[in-house]
């Protein structure tokens, strides 16, 4: 019984560890919306996959700006489901253009060209750590099958 509480504790201990990091990103992405913004430039744009087979693509976009005097780098992923739109979103940001940048007024390196963009996907996250919670509370309840219980006894097998 205690192995068994043991686990389930480790279990639910991750399942609220990214229950907390999906949350604290998508209350990130929203803060981001708030945040000051500066003129800044493209600096490179790149296409990748991301995830077993191919899940997705991302266009990365660099670009660099300066707060207070300071030049700060930066990039941005931006999720897309085919080669074909991670293209398109490269062809909005073309080296060199200009670009609105938002950063942390805490954290000037912390920055974005688009606020509040990953707020889906981290809700999404959200609710599916909360599915595994849910699904792995429903599994821990049920009864621990005795394998005693299926064997059948000798006596019962001549009564038949």
């Amino acid at each position: 019984m205690f192995r068994r509480i043991g686990a389930s504790f480790i279990v639910f201990s991750i399942l609220a560890a990214g229950m907390v990091y999906q949350g604290a990103m998508a209350w990130k992405s929203k803060q981001q919306e708030s945040w000051p913004h500066v003129g800044g430039q493209v600096t490179s744009g790149t296409i990748d996959t991301q995830g077993y087979k191919i899940s997705h693509w991302e266009a990365h976009i660099g670009y660099r700006y300066l707060v207070e005097g300071i030049e700060h780098t930066g990039e941005t992923d931006i999720w897309a489901s085919s080669k074909p739109d991670a293209s398109k979103d490269l062809e909005v940001y073309p080296l060199s253009a200009a670009v609105e940048i938002y950063y942390d007024p805490r954290n000037p390196a912390d920055s974005t060209i688009l606020p509040g963009s990953k707020f889906e996907h981290a809700i999404i996250g959200l609710l599916t750590w909360a599915g595994y919670g849910l699904f792995l509370a429903i599994y821990a309840q049920a009864p621990a099958r005795d394998k005693e219980t299926k064997k059948e006894k000798p006596h019962q097998l001549l009564k038949n």
